[in-house]
Protein backbone atom coordinates (compact mmCIF):
# COMPACT_ATOMS: atom_id res chain seq x y z
CA UNK A 1 0.00 0.00 0.00
CA UNK A 2 1.26 3.70 -1.14
CA UNK A 3 1.97 5.94 1.92
CA UNK A 4 -0.54 8.59 1.60
CA UNK A 5 2.11 11.64 2.38
CA UNK A 6 3.98 10.59 -0.75
CA UNK A 7 1.47 10.49 -2.76
CA UNK A 8 0.24 13.83 -1.40
CA UNK A 9 3.97 15.31 -1.76
CA UNK A 10 3.83 14.02 -5.57
CA UNK A 11 1.05 16.06 -6.27
CA UNK A 12 2.04 19.48 -4.42
CA UNK A 13 5.32 19.44 -6.32
CA UNK A 14 5.39 18.13 -9.71
CA UNK A 15 4.83 21.80 -11.34
CA UNK A 16 7.83 22.49 -9.36
CA UNK A 17 9.48 19.75 -10.99
CA UNK A 18 8.14 20.14 -14.53
CA UNK A 19 9.19 24.14 -13.88
CA UNK A 20 12.55 23.18 -13.34
CA UNK A 21 13.21 21.05 -16.39
CA UNK A 22 11.79 23.52 -18.43
CA UNK A 23 14.23 26.49 -16.86
CA UNK A 24 17.08 23.83 -17.48
CA UNK A 25 16.28 23.66 -21.00
CA UNK A 26 15.87 26.95 -21.57
CA UNK A 27 19.42 27.51 -20.08
CA UNK A 28 20.66 24.63 -22.22
CA UNK A 29 19.58 26.58 -25.70
CA UNK A 30 20.75 30.01 -24.91
CA UNK A 31 24.18 28.28 -24.26
CA UNK A 32 23.65 27.16 -27.53
CA UNK A 33 22.83 30.83 -29.06
CA UNK A 34 25.37 31.98 -27.55
CA UNK A 35 27.79 29.50 -29.20
CA UNK A 36 26.37 30.41 -32.86
CA UNK A 37 26.75 34.07 -32.22
CA UNK A 38 30.20 34.15 -30.48
CA UNK A 39 31.91 31.30 -32.49
CA UNK A 40 29.77 29.35 -33.90
CA UNK A 41 28.32 29.62 -38.13
CA UNK A 42 26.72 32.59 -37.15
CA UNK A 43 29.39 34.79 -36.23
CA UNK A 44 31.81 32.68 -39.00
CA UNK A 45 29.09 34.24 -41.58
CA UNK A 46 29.36 37.80 -39.78
CA UNK A 47 32.99 37.88 -39.98
CA UNK A 48 32.73 36.74 -44.13
CA UNK A 49 29.98 39.26 -44.28
CA UNK A 50 32.49 42.29 -42.60
CA UNK A 51 35.47 40.84 -44.89
CA UNK A 52 33.46 41.31 -47.79
CA UNK A 53 31.80 44.62 -46.97
CA UNK A 54 35.58 46.44 -45.91
CA UNK A 55 36.83 44.67 -49.30
CA UNK A 56 34.06 46.83 -51.69
CA UNK A 57 34.34 49.89 -49.04
CA UNK A 58 37.48 50.07 -50.23
CA UNK A 59 37.32 49.92 -53.88
CA UNK A 60 34.37 51.93 -54.24
CA UNK A 61 33.15 55.76 -53.83
CA UNK A 62 30.08 55.95 -51.30
CA UNK A 63 28.22 57.29 -54.65
CA UNK A 64 29.08 53.70 -56.54
CA UNK A 65 25.97 51.34 -56.84
CA UNK A 66 26.47 47.35 -56.17
CA UNK A 67 24.21 44.45 -56.16
CA UNK A 68 23.67 41.71 -53.53
CA UNK A 69 22.75 38.32 -55.16
CA UNK A 70 21.60 37.39 -51.80
CA UNK A 71 18.96 36.98 -49.21
CA UNK A 72 18.30 40.04 -48.03
CA UNK A 73 19.81 43.85 -47.47
CA UNK A 74 22.89 42.93 -45.68
CA UNK A 75 25.40 44.07 -47.68
CA UNK A 76 23.82 47.60 -48.57
CA UNK A 77 23.82 48.14 -45.06
CA UNK A 78 27.58 47.08 -44.44
CA UNK A 79 28.99 48.82 -47.26
CA UNK A 80 26.92 51.97 -46.83
CA UNK A 81 26.07 51.44 -50.95
CA UNK A 82 23.06 52.17 -52.58
CA UNK A 83 21.75 49.37 -54.54
CA UNK A 84 21.29 49.32 -58.53
CA UNK A 85 18.18 47.29 -58.20
CA UNK A 86 14.92 47.92 -56.86
CA UNK A 87 14.40 44.40 -55.50
CA UNK A 88 17.15 43.79 -52.74
CA UNK A 89 16.67 40.71 -51.89
CA UNK A 90 16.94 37.46 -54.68
CA UNK A 91 14.26 35.63 -52.85
CA UNK A 92 11.60 38.06 -55.24
CA UNK A 93 13.44 37.42 -58.02
CA UNK A 94 14.17 33.33 -57.58
CA UNK A 95 9.89 33.03 -56.17
CA UNK A 96 8.85 35.10 -59.13
CA UNK A 97 11.56 32.60 -61.24
CA UNK A 98 10.12 29.14 -59.93
CA UNK A 99 6.63 29.20 -59.63
CA UNK A 100 5.96 31.68 -62.52
CA UNK A 101 4.19 34.24 -61.04
CA UNK A 102 4.51 36.18 -64.17
CA UNK A 103 5.79 39.64 -62.95
CA UNK A 104 9.06 39.55 -64.86
CA UNK A 105 11.17 40.75 -61.40
CA UNK A 106 14.76 39.15 -63.37
CA UNK A 107 13.83 40.96 -66.69
CA UNK A 108 13.64 43.83 -64.78
CA UNK A 109 16.28 43.86 -62.40
CA UNK A 110 18.55 42.60 -65.39
CA UNK A 111 17.61 46.40 -67.02
CA UNK A 112 17.89 47.83 -63.94
CA UNK A 113 21.44 46.34 -63.55
CA UNK A 114 21.82 47.50 -67.48
CA UNK A 115 20.76 50.92 -66.71
CA UNK A 116 22.64 51.44 -63.08
CA UNK A 117 26.12 49.49 -63.54
CA UNK A 118 26.45 48.49 -60.32
CA UNK A 119 30.33 48.34 -59.92
CA UNK A 120 29.86 44.90 -57.95
CA UNK A 121 28.05 42.45 -57.61
CA UNK A 122 27.91 39.46 -54.54
CA UNK A 123 26.98 36.03 -55.07
CA UNK A 124 27.53 32.71 -53.49
CA UNK A 125 30.74 31.16 -54.43
CA UNK A 126 29.18 28.17 -54.98
CA UNK A 127 26.80 28.76 -57.65
CA UNK A 128 25.69 24.38 -57.96
CA UNK A 129 24.57 24.49 -54.27
CA UNK A 130 22.71 27.90 -53.89
CA UNK A 131 19.16 28.24 -54.04
CA UNK A 132 19.74 31.74 -55.95
CA UNK A 133 21.60 28.75 -59.34
CA UNK A 134 17.78 27.65 -59.80
CA UNK A 135 16.93 31.18 -61.36
CA UNK A 136 19.54 30.48 -64.01
CA UNK A 137 18.59 33.29 -66.27
CA UNK A 138 19.98 35.72 -63.36
CA UNK A 139 22.92 33.32 -63.02
CA UNK A 140 24.39 33.38 -66.32
CA UNK A 141 23.54 37.14 -67.00
CA UNK A 142 25.76 38.01 -63.75
CA UNK A 143 28.35 35.36 -64.78
CA UNK A 144 28.68 36.53 -68.22
CA UNK A 145 28.93 40.30 -67.60
CA UNK A 146 30.62 40.60 -64.04
CA UNK A 147 33.98 38.84 -63.74
CA UNK A 148 35.47 37.33 -60.47
CA UNK A 149 37.03 39.67 -58.50
CA UNK A 150 37.75 38.12 -55.16
CA UNK A 151 36.54 34.77 -53.72
CA UNK A 152 36.09 34.09 -50.04
CA UNK A 153 34.95 31.30 -47.94
CA UNK A 154 31.50 31.15 -49.21
CA UNK A 155 31.01 34.16 -51.36
CA UNK A 156 32.28 36.05 -54.40
CA UNK A 157 32.30 39.45 -55.80
CA UNK A 158 32.15 39.93 -58.91
CA UNK A 159 32.98 43.21 -61.05
CA UNK A 160 31.32 44.96 -64.16
CA UNK A 161 32.52 43.97 -67.14
CA UNK A 162 30.35 45.95 -69.21
CA UNK A 163 30.29 49.55 -70.63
Amino acid sequence: MKNPSNIRFCRKYWPIGLLSIGIILSVLLSYRQLYNFFSGPVRVEADENTLVAKYIQDRTNTDDKIYSYLYGATFYYLTQRDSAVTYTSASYLLLDSRENFGYNLTEQTINQILANRPKFVIMYRDDQNSIYAQNSTMQKFLIQNFQLEKEFEQLQVRKINFY
